[in-house]
């Protein structure tokens, strides 16, 4: 099936009922305007419907608690709101044209240009992204002065304009209310703008809500006055589409858009790797990772589909299918953008390994698998991407990939990878072979348009490791076989994979582990070999659940008691066993430690690091790494937790108040949890209790 370009997908809208948008400054008054003008055309007999901005069930929940917790980047910000419009665009608001009915939007891609704009992002490649959205038949913006606004604002907000609408996510400026008056300003000017090309039809608000609403209505009678609305069915996405269509038509000769991304320029490397589902990609790049920390390079491992986007809007909605084609492939561009901004290129900044579990184009393939307009996607990604260093393509054959799915997972949130958002079966297993093999033959024919190495998968993953790493050693310029090894820490590690251990929880809770042994370094005076022992007892706390996930703690005892290191001595193998023991359960009475032939010294050490990593791994209860960051601060006999999270971190908060009172008895500190403390106090100046939880 041809992808639809964007003068075909407008055509569909052609012949249909009215679309009519309010624009405007927080706090113009548009809303109100809205309610009224739904109330009186419905008195007149006609059927309406109002959408609102970042009102989609998911993502509108998902944005608000990223809001609190101010973990919304600017291109992340951007695309979560385009995600947010197209969902309604293809849910609510095109549905609605077709069936005759007067669609009312309380803002409409006009306040994605503008804010946009207003935060630094290429407008040229907003109008792109927007380029899809149907001409409203009558735009307004309720027009007010920036101070009208800031002070309407205040007085709603409880005299401090809010973190995002006063721009301070970009503006620098610690003073909300002159920050307000800058973003807005260009906010306005853009508007500004808008209303000069005859975008928007400005309405002054300095007057009654009558005055207002009477020339509202003046401005819309020759509308109103049609003899009828009209109607017409639009094809679904997936219309024409058969099981025996592909999309090999789609020619990608003499084009390198990967090459066409730009450069980095950064002291690091960005290494990316590629595949389908279960190609065996998220195994090599662990393997990576081990490889390269254990020469002791710094490496940082992201992974799409590990961030809150992926947890918070869509593993929730991927059960119901309630997210559109579009909305899924912008809601993975806007992941694309977040970790960019806020893990990759810090990890280049400061000179480090990236090993990205895919990327470009596992994306673009997401986008071309649902029909999406090649030109548009690849314009669209682009503004979200930098250039990998390089790039590395598994080709998992179809029948190995089959072996490894549980058809399952694909009813949950994983039904993205069977095509299932596509609509055209439910059928899960005929959903997934159609689509899984049109992703690998998009994959072919994109790597080899492009040159990328590929590496032929197998059904021994272990086999891939060599030349992935060749590929990579090669990239990074430097010989393997000269670079000093930490021995101690790669047979951690090779205990670790025999147990199959979960990656993602224990460099969490090790990382986590470490930045709270450092913050009572203080109180413990430990040195930097005990530091090392938390970390190798963080990376193999939870080995034993590979025997009994029931007191998986006392069989990750035994089977590092059992494990014959070479690098750790007798003493700290049984140390590390400790602290690894005592991360669960009831931490009851340590005397039995002194069975263990510690000395004083050494119990009091192992009884410190075990009772911090009770806590670190109570931060990660859920197993989902639903913290994004965590701070330590030391007031007043405290130790506050505060931990930045887009989630409720319920899981986590209860486990924390299960598992402190080993960690306060050895340190008499007070354990309190606080959740986005830090940007409650940013954007109020308060340090309230609110939140703590003792």
């Amino acid at each position: 099936m041809k992808n639809k370009t964007k003068n075909e997908i407008k055509k569909d809208t052609e012949s249909r009922g009215l679309l009519l948008v309010f624009e405007g400054l927080d706090g113009a008054g548009k809303s109100t305007q809205v309610e009224r003008l739904a109330e009186y055309l419905e008195e007149k007999g006609h059927q309406v419907v109002v959408t609102s901005w970042n009102s989609s069930k998911y993502i509108g929940r998902a944005v608000k608690r990223a809001k609190k917790a101010q973990l919304l980047t600017p291109n992340c910000f951007s695309a979560l709101h385009a995600a947010d419009f197209f969902n309604r665009l293809e849910n609510i608001v095109i549905p609605s044209l077709n069936a005759g009915k007067i669609v009312i939007a309380d803002r409409y891609s006009y306040t994605a240009l503008a804010r946009d704009e207003a935060r630094g992002i290429d407008a040229e490649w907003v109008k792109r992204i927007y380029s899809l959205a149907i001409e409203p038949d009558m735009a307004f913006l309720c027009h007010v002065p920036v101070e009208v606004a800031l002070e309407r604002a205040m007085k709603k907000n409880g005299n401090v304009p809010k973190y995002y609408e006063s721009g301070m996510d970009v503006s620098g400026q610690r003073d909300p209310t002159q920050s307000f008056r800058e973003f807005q300003g260009k906010v306005d000017s853009v508007y500004a703008k808008l209303v000069d090309k005859g975008k928007l039809t400005p309405i002054e608000m300095d007057r009654s809500e009558d005055e207002i609403f009477a020339s509202i209505i003046e401005h819309l009678k020759p509308l109103l006055e049609k003899e009828n609305l009209k109607s017409k069915s639009l094809p679904s996405p997936a219309a024409g589409m058969t099981f025996g269509n592909t999309f090999l038509d789609i020619d990608f000769a003499d084009e390198d858009f990967v090459n066409e991304l730009p450069k980095h320029n950064l002291p690091g490397k960005l290494i990316v790797i590629e595949g389908a589902h279960h190609a065996g990609v998220t195994h090599q790049v662990n393997a990576l990772h081990d490889w390269l920390q254990v020469r002791n390079i710094d490496v940082a491992k992201i992974g799409m589909g590990e961030t809150w986007i992926t947890t918070e809007i869509m593993d929730k909605a991927a059960p119901k299918n309630a997210l559109s084609p579009r909305t899924n492939v912008m809601l993975t561009a806007s992941e694309m953008a977040y970790i960019l901004e806020v893990e990759v290129l810090p990890a280049l900044e400061r000179g480090a390994v990236v090993l990205l579990n895919r990327y470009f184009i596992t994306t673009l393939v997401c986008g071309l698998l649902r029909y999406m307009d090649k030109e548009w996607l690849v314009e669209t990604l682009k503004g979200f991407g930098i250039r990998p260093d390089l790039t590395i393509y598994i080709d998992t054959p179809y029948e190995i990939l089959l072996e490894r799915i549980d058809f399952a997972t694909l009813l949950n949130a994983d039904s993205i990878y069977a095509g299932l958002d596509i609509g055209f079966t439910r059928d899960v297993e005929t959903s997934f072979d159609f689509y899984q093999r049109n992703a690998l033959t998009a994959y072919r024919k994109i790597v080899e348009a492009h040159n990328i190495p590929i590496i032929q998968g197998s059904r021994n993953q272990s086999e891939l490791y060599k030349p992935v790493s060749k590929l990579v050693s090669d990239s990074l310029d430097f010989v393997t076989d000269r670079l000093p090894i930490d021995k101690g820490l790669k047979e951690v590690l090779e205990l670790y994979h025999l147990h199959n251990g979960y990656f993602e929880h224990a460099q969490k809770v090790r990382r986590f582990a470490v930045q709270i042994f450092d913050a009572v370094q203080d109180i413990h005076r430990l040195n930097s070999r005990a530091r090392r022992l938390l970390e190798y007892a963080a990376l193999l706390h939870d080995a034993g659940r590979s025997v009994d996930s029931d007191n998986h703690e006392k069989h990750s005892y035994k089977i590092i008691m059992d494990y014959d290191f070479t690098e750790l001595s007798k003493h700290e193998k049984r140390i590390v066993a400790i602290i690894a023991l005592y991360h669960n359960g009831s931490a009851g009475s340590l005397d039995c430690l002194r069975q263990w032939k510690l000395s004083a010294e050494e119990q009091l050490a192992a009884r410190m690091l075990a009772s911090i990593l009770r806590i670190a791994d109570a931060l990660d209860s859920s197993d989902k790494q639903v913290v994004a960051k965590l701070r330590l601060l030391r007031e007043r006999g405290a130790l506050i937790l505060d931990i930045n999270s887009v989630n409720k971190a319920k899981a986590e908060r209860k486990s924390v108040l299960n598992k402190k009172d080993m960690f306060e008895q050895e340190f008499g500190l007070d354990v309190l949890v606080d959740r986005n403390r830090t940007e409650r106090i940013k954007t109020k100046g308060k340090k309230s209790g609110r939140g703590l939880f003792l």
